[in-house]
Protein backbone atom coordinates (compact mmCIF):
# COMPACT_ATOMS: atom_id res chain seq x y z
CA UNK A 1 0.00 0.00 0.00
CA UNK A 2 1.51 3.19 -0.86
CA UNK A 3 1.94 5.61 1.89
CA UNK A 4 -0.43 8.34 1.10
CA UNK A 5 -3.81 5.95 1.01
CA UNK A 6 -2.47 4.31 4.37
CA UNK A 7 -2.39 7.91 5.77
CA UNK A 8 -5.45 8.52 4.21
CA UNK A 9 -7.66 5.36 5.12
CA UNK A 10 -6.08 4.68 8.86
CA UNK A 11 -5.07 8.38 9.97
CA UNK A 12 -7.31 11.02 8.15
CA UNK A 13 -10.36 9.91 6.56
CA UNK A 14 -11.89 7.83 9.69
CA UNK A 15 -11.85 11.38 11.23
CA UNK A 16 -13.22 13.00 8.39
CA UNK A 17 -15.85 10.18 7.52
CA UNK A 18 -17.17 10.33 11.26
CA UNK A 19 -17.43 14.06 11.42
CA UNK A 20 -19.61 13.39 8.14
CA UNK A 21 -21.80 10.41 9.79
CA UNK A 22 -22.23 12.83 13.15
CA UNK A 23 -24.69 15.21 11.27
CA UNK A 24 -27.32 12.29 12.07
CA UNK A 25 -26.30 11.95 16.07
CA UNK A 26 -29.22 11.96 17.91
CA UNK A 27 -28.55 14.50 20.22
CA UNK A 28 -27.41 16.80 17.47
CA UNK A 29 -30.65 15.98 15.72
CA UNK A 30 -32.73 16.64 19.17
CA UNK A 31 -30.84 20.03 19.47
CA UNK A 32 -31.90 21.03 16.32
CA UNK A 33 -35.39 20.52 16.17
CA UNK A 34 -35.23 22.31 19.70
CA UNK A 35 -33.97 25.82 18.17
CA UNK A 36 -36.93 25.21 15.01
CA UNK A 37 -39.74 24.58 17.59
CA UNK A 38 -38.40 27.24 19.89
CA UNK A 39 -38.43 29.73 16.85
CA UNK A 40 -41.81 27.98 16.03
CA UNK A 41 -43.46 28.84 19.50
CA UNK A 42 -42.30 32.16 19.52
CA UNK A 43 -43.90 32.79 16.10
CA UNK A 44 -46.98 31.01 17.37
CA UNK A 45 -47.17 32.80 20.06
CA UNK A 46 -46.86 36.22 18.78
CA UNK A 47 -50.09 35.01 16.46
CA UNK A 48 -52.09 33.78 19.34
CA UNK A 49 -51.22 30.44 20.28
CA UNK A 50 -51.12 31.32 24.19
CA UNK A 51 -54.52 33.35 23.83
CA UNK A 52 -56.41 30.08 24.38
CA UNK A 53 -54.28 28.65 27.50
CA UNK A 54 -55.41 32.12 29.23
CA UNK A 55 -58.37 31.94 27.93
CA UNK A 56 -59.10 28.59 29.49
CA UNK A 57 -57.79 29.53 32.82
CA UNK A 58 -59.99 32.12 33.03
CA UNK A 59 -63.06 30.59 32.20
CA UNK A 60 -63.54 32.78 29.57
CA UNK A 61 -63.61 32.90 25.48
CA UNK A 62 -61.87 34.72 22.63
CA UNK A 63 -64.77 37.33 20.63
CA UNK A 64 -64.13 38.50 17.39
CA UNK A 65 -65.72 41.69 16.00
CA UNK A 66 -69.35 41.47 14.10
CA UNK A 67 -67.32 42.38 10.92
CA UNK A 68 -65.27 39.65 10.76
CA UNK A 69 -65.46 37.01 8.10
CA UNK A 70 -66.46 33.66 8.62
CA UNK A 71 -62.70 32.03 8.70
CA UNK A 72 -61.19 34.45 10.76
CA UNK A 73 -64.59 33.43 13.35
CA UNK A 74 -64.17 29.74 12.84
CA UNK A 75 -60.09 30.51 13.52
CA UNK A 76 -61.36 32.63 16.75
CA UNK A 77 -63.78 30.07 17.85
CA UNK A 78 -61.20 27.63 17.79
CA UNK A 79 -58.84 29.20 19.86
CA UNK A 80 -61.22 30.07 22.43
CA UNK A 81 -62.23 26.15 22.56
CA UNK A 82 -60.88 24.00 25.08
CA UNK A 83 -59.48 21.37 22.53
CA UNK A 84 -56.89 24.55 21.50
CA UNK A 85 -56.20 25.42 25.13
CA UNK A 86 -55.25 21.63 25.71
CA UNK A 87 -53.37 21.13 22.48
CA UNK A 88 -51.57 24.42 23.63
CA UNK A 89 -51.13 23.14 27.28
CA UNK A 90 -49.62 19.92 25.32
CA UNK A 91 -47.04 21.20 23.57
CA UNK A 92 -46.16 23.62 26.33
CA UNK A 93 -45.01 20.54 28.59
CA UNK A 94 -43.39 18.65 25.62
CA UNK A 95 -41.60 21.70 24.85
CA UNK A 96 -40.55 21.96 28.14
CA UNK A 97 -39.26 18.52 28.66
CA UNK A 98 -36.78 19.19 25.59
CA UNK A 99 -35.61 22.06 26.71
CA UNK A 100 -35.08 20.27 30.14
CA UNK A 101 -33.30 17.60 28.28
CA UNK A 102 -31.24 20.27 26.53
CA UNK A 103 -29.92 22.28 29.37
CA UNK A 104 -29.00 18.77 31.60
CA UNK A 105 -26.76 17.38 28.47
CA UNK A 106 -25.61 21.01 28.05
CA UNK A 107 -26.16 20.79 24.26
CA UNK A 108 -26.44 24.28 23.73
CA UNK A 109 -23.02 24.42 24.19
CA UNK A 110 -21.90 20.90 23.08
CA UNK A 111 -23.53 20.76 19.48
CA UNK A 112 -22.60 24.92 18.95
CA UNK A 113 -19.10 23.07 19.38
CA UNK A 114 -19.92 19.82 17.05
CA UNK A 115 -21.19 21.93 14.46
CA UNK A 116 -18.31 24.10 14.13
CA UNK A 117 -16.14 21.00 14.10
CA UNK A 118 -18.46 19.55 10.96
CA UNK A 119 -18.05 22.64 8.92
CA UNK A 120 -14.06 22.53 9.21
CA UNK A 121 -13.71 18.38 8.84
CA UNK A 122 -15.43 19.82 5.79
CA UNK A 123 -12.46 21.92 4.70
CA UNK A 124 -10.44 19.69 5.50
CA UNK A 125 -12.17 17.35 3.44
CA UNK A 126 -11.84 19.78 0.17
CA UNK A 127 -7.77 20.16 0.97
CA UNK A 128 -7.36 16.48 0.92
CA UNK A 129 -9.05 16.56 -2.65
CA UNK A 130 -6.56 18.93 -3.16
CA UNK A 131 -3.96 17.70 -2.02
CA UNK A 132 -3.99 14.21 -3.35
CA UNK A 133 -3.98 16.00 -6.92
CA UNK A 134 -0.26 15.87 -7.11
CA UNK A 135 2.58 13.82 -7.58
CA UNK A 136 3.70 14.02 -3.66
CA UNK A 137 1.05 14.54 -1.65
CA UNK A 138 2.40 13.70 1.80
CA UNK A 139 3.64 17.47 2.96
CA UNK A 140 0.11 18.63 2.85
CA UNK A 141 -1.57 15.28 4.11
CA UNK A 142 0.97 15.51 7.01
CA UNK A 143 -0.15 18.73 7.91
CA UNK A 144 -3.98 18.33 7.41
CA UNK A 145 -3.57 15.48 10.22
CA UNK A 146 -1.78 18.03 12.70
CA UNK A 147 -4.56 20.74 12.27
CA UNK A 148 -7.20 17.31 12.28
CA UNK A 149 -5.93 16.04 15.56
CA UNK A 150 -5.63 19.11 17.42
CA UNK A 151 -8.82 20.04 16.65
CA UNK A 152 -10.88 16.52 17.51
CA UNK A 153 -8.83 16.78 20.37
CA UNK A 154 -10.15 20.48 21.61
CA UNK A 155 -13.76 18.98 20.84
CA UNK A 156 -13.01 15.45 22.82
CA UNK A 157 -11.94 17.14 25.74
CA UNK A 158 -14.74 19.59 25.44
CA UNK A 159 -17.17 16.38 25.47
CA UNK A 160 -18.44 17.90 21.84
CA UNK A 161 -16.87 14.82 20.13
CA UNK A 162 -18.43 11.90 21.75
CA UNK A 163 -16.13 9.26 20.28
CA UNK A 164 -12.53 8.57 21.74
CA UNK A 165 -11.48 8.23 18.60
CA UNK A 166 -13.33 7.72 14.78
CA UNK A 167 -16.75 6.68 14.99
CA UNK A 168 -17.14 2.75 15.67
CA UNK A 169 -17.46 0.25 12.82
CA UNK A 170 -16.98 2.23 10.44
CA UNK A 171 -14.19 0.62 8.39
CA UNK A 172 -15.75 -0.68 5.42
CA UNK A 173 -17.50 2.89 4.89
CA UNK A 174 -13.93 4.53 5.06
CA UNK A 175 -12.43 1.95 2.81
CA UNK A 176 -14.68 2.37 -0.05
CA UNK A 177 -14.12 5.82 0.01
CA UNK A 178 -10.74 5.72 0.14
CA UNK A 179 -11.28 3.60 -3.14
CA UNK A 180 -13.31 6.08 -4.82
CA UNK A 181 -11.30 9.13 -3.53
CA UNK A 182 -7.83 8.40 -4.58
CA UNK A 183 -8.65 6.52 -7.80
CA UNK A 184 -7.82 8.90 -10.31
CA UNK A 185 -4.92 10.36 -8.77
CA UNK A 186 -2.93 7.20 -7.79
CA UNK A 187 -1.41 6.39 -10.57
CA UNK A 188 0.43 9.86 -10.75
CA UNK A 189 2.05 9.82 -7.18
CA UNK A 190 5.46 9.47 -6.75
CA UNK A 191 6.71 5.95 -5.83
CA UNK A 192 8.50 5.84 -2.37
CA UNK A 193 11.71 4.84 -2.35
CA UNK A 194 12.74 1.59 -1.27
CA UNK A 195 14.35 1.26 2.36
CA UNK A 196 16.83 -2.22 2.63
CA UNK A 197 16.78 -3.36 6.58
CA UNK A 198 19.73 -2.62 8.40
CA UNK A 199 22.91 -4.96 8.31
Amino acid sequence: MHPVEHKLKYVILPYLVSAELLKKWKPLQVYTFYLYSAETFTLLAGIGLANPIVAFLNGGNLTSSSNSSNSSQSIIQFLGSGYAATLSIILLIAWGILKFYVKNQQLDRRCSLLRSCIQQCAQFSIKVRSAINSDNPMPALISIQEKLSDLIERNIVENAWPYAGPAPKIEEIVDNYCDRLIAPFKDQWIVPPIQLPKT
